[in-house]
């Protein structure tokens, strides 16, 4: 079985833009969440800095049939 295409999810930091993480939906509605996230990201200085905090959370529409 052929899986979608992922739909990735990019913020802006310190003007680059990064992949924070992708989500894609398999034929049987099953989601994989994968997080390209590094512990630690680095600054323009060349220093790095660790994420404080990752949540995901996956919730049905309010508006979809399911």
């Amino acid at each position: 079985m052929a899986s979608q295409a992922k739909t990735r999810f990019i913020a802006i930091i310190d003007g680059i833009e990064r992949v924070m993480f992708s989500v894609e939906e398999r034929k049987n509605n099953d989601l994989i969440i994968s997080s390209s996230i590094p512990r630690f990201y680095e600054n323009p200085d060349g220093s790095f800095t660790p994420f404080k905090d990752q949540h995901y959370s996956i919730h049905t529409s309010n508006n979809g049939e399911d």
